[in-house]
């Protein structure tokens, strides 16, 4: 990455015609920097070691594939080459023996070993579901039934034959308690009375 900053640098200093050790245009530090922001992204992405990619989810709830800068000093406990040999170590090594870092190390291994058993896992799950619909394919086999939408004439059919047509056999007097003291029994015995 340093490297590409540098011949980058040099080459914009050319342009301008800016000596090694500067000029009257300057050392060129506000476009160096804009074209920094410009490629910061692509820049991080020539140590894959520094990123680390997880699942997250924005506001709206929608899952989405999010990356994370890891810490140097973890980067460095797992012997990374490149990444954290400028000299001094930083302030967070300082503290550090070979003991800190070998635990350092290991956990950063673990994480990576489980990152990779998960994929394949998600692989090897997504193979066996392609062979099952395949295979289901091949031989006529329906795997999943879809409801059928009826047409509105269906529906227009289905709704009109139920309409104005009772479904029950009696009507709801019938339905009421008719035995001695009820309203039906008293009415029956005053129809009785009357003829």
């Amino acid at each position: 990455m340093v490297d590409l900053i540098e011949t980058e640098w040099h080459e914009r200093l050319r342009a301008l015609g800016v000596g090694a050790h500067g000029g009257p245009a300057g050392w060129a530090f506000v476009p160096m920097f804009e074209w920094l922001e410009a490629k910061f992204s692509s820049l991080l992405t020539l140590v894959p070691e520094l990123i680390e990619t997880y699942e997250g989810c924005d506001e709206t709830g929608a899952s989405m594939r999010r990356h994370t800068i890891v810490e140097e000093a973890v980067v460095a406990a797992a012997g990374v080459a490149g990444v954290g040999d400028g000299g001094a170590e930083s302030e967070e090594d300082d503290g550090l023996d070979e003991e800190e870092r070998a635990r350092r190390a290991a956990i950063v291994e673990a994480k990576r070993a489980k990152k990779a058993e998960e994929q394949a896992r998600k692989e090897r799950e997504a193979q066996a579901e392609a062979m099952r619909k395949r295979h289901a394919a091949e031989n006529g086999i329906v795997l999943e039934v879809k409801p059928t939408q009826l047409s509105k004439k269906e529906l227009e059919a289905r709704h009109a034959s139920k309409q104005g047509v009772k479904m029950a056999k009696t009507g709801p007097r019938r339905k009421k308690f008719d035995g001695e003291g009820s309203k039906v029994q008293k009415e029956k015995e005053k129809a009785t009375k009357k003829s």
